[in-house]
């Protein structure tokens, strides 16, 4: 077992991998700059199997509970607005908000989604990045 750096040529096996795993979601641009850590295993002169580490983002909003829903919502609609485009020139393509279940309302959850926030039904997993 070989664990070496992707390359251009491994995408046609990448591909095929990603293929023959049936998920419906589609293989994002593995060459794209914020691809920032890439690796493949190669056993017998084949790839089988293959990571990457796409720079993204997490959002945190703090905010006064002093304030009534409405107060809070609007003043996230424009927080939202003004963050995109710095977030845009720091090559982030997506960020991720994990909020606690007690301020999550119908209200924010339709807000959000309003705002092109998902609720992805697939589970998240997160560590910490150890030197």
């Amino acid at each position: 077992m070989l664990i070496r750096p992707y390359m251009r040529e491994d995408f046609s096996e990448v591909k095929a991998l990603h293929a023959a795993q049936g998920l419906a979601y589609e293989l994002p641009d593995l060459d794209a700059p914020s691809m920032l850590v890439r690796a493949v295993i190669e056993e017998q002169g084949r790839v089988t199997h293959a990571a990457f580490l796409r720079k993204t983002s997490e959002a945190y909003w703090v905010f006064s509970p002093e304030e009534t829903k409405r107060e809070r919502l609007g003043k996230l609609l424009v927080l939202n607005q003004e963050l995109n485009a710095p977030a845009a020139r720091a090559g982030i393509e997506d960020v991720h908000a994990f909020l606690p279940p007690e301020i999550v309302d119908k209200k924010l959850h339709l807000t959000l989604l309003r705002l092109g926030w998902v609720h992805p039904l697939w589970t998240c997993y997160s560590r910490k990045v150890s030197a």
